[in-house]
């Protein structure tokens, strides 16, 4: 493991709304519908709706946390791959508040940089 590269690190520079963002089928192109995502997730559809709203992991408990991640197919420490697929995919997402916007960027700009300047 990387030094900085701890879990807890890597699951803060991937906060829910972007989780959520990016959650699609194996073929990537196709979002994996809501009632599916709950339905893995093992949560209410209030409980998923409400984490996915959120800016950071800031106030979850472990277990929403878990199923969350398992409901949006998402891998924090493979996010350099869906980021990837977003950026060359060039998704738009009109839901994203502003600051959710902006957080998004500066994470993929940070995640996508060249191998030597941001090792993973």
């Amino acid at each position: 493991m990387y030094p900085g590269k701890n879990p807890l690190s890597r699951l803060e520079s991937t906060p829910p709304f972007l989780c959520h963002a990016l959650a699609r089928k194996r073929n990537g192109k196709q979002r994996i519908p809501l009632d599916e995502m709950v339905a893995r997730s093992g949560l209410s559809e209030r409980t998923y709706l409400r984490t996915a709203r959120k800016d950071s992991w800031d106030g979850v408990k472990f277990g929403v946390i878990k199923g969350f991640l398992k409901g949006a197919g998402i891998d924090p420490w493979r996010m350099r791959n869906h980021l990837r697929y977003l950026r060359e995919h060039n998704f738009q997402f009109p839901y994203l508040t502003a600051k959710q916007k902006r957080v998004m960027d500066e994470i993929c700009a940070a995640k996508l940089k060249p191998e030597h300047e941001n090792p993973e």
